[in-house]
């Protein structure tokens, strides 16, 4: 539990210490208002860190880094954590049921890569609206078939 409770806490200073940068810092503006504990020596530490020329480029490197992704996950902070159950009983249930898997040979990363991108299922196949995301999961089914005939093994195994 005490593991668990620290990495919330530093998840959660990391985001609100993103909070007050974005708009407080970046604007120029105090958060004395709405954060009434901050005293002004801690906001002048805070800020003269966020504005050496290292965290600039930094937050300029993570943000260009950011725009070059054209495969969005759409889930909230926290990853596939939260979905993850929900997506295994969806796809066991659709199972069961006698439909195919349209997942059918894609190890769990896999799998994982195409549910946190929301695909709609067309002829029992995942597609999306991006095609340059629908490439991407297109060849990874099928490599995965090629796999699966044997024709085809993984570089990391």
């Amino acid at each position: 539990m005490k593991h668990y409770a620290r990495k919330m806490l530093g998840k959660t200073f990391r985001r609100w210490k993103s909070e007050l940068n974005v708009p407080y810092v970046k604007k120029g503006l105090t958060p004395f208002a709405d954060f009434g504990d901050i005293t002004p020596a801690q906001w002048e530490e805070f800020v003269r860190q966020k504005t050496t020329e290292e965290a600039l480029a930094l937050c300029q490197k993570q943000s260009d880094l950011a725009k070059s992704n054209i495969h969005k996950v759409h889930l909230r902070p926290g990853g596939y954590q939260g979905k993850l159950d929900q997506w295994r009983r969806e796809r066991e249930a659709a199972i069961v049921a006698g439909q195919p898997d349209p997942y059918d040979g894609l190890d769990e990363r896999g799998w994982q890569w195409i549910q946190a991108r929301k695909p709609k299922l067309v002829e029992g196949k995942p597609k999306f609206d991006q095609p340059e995301t629908d490439m991407v999961a297109q060849k990874m089914l099928a490599l995965a078939e090629l796999q699966k005939q044997g024709k085809f093994k993984p570089q990391r195994e």
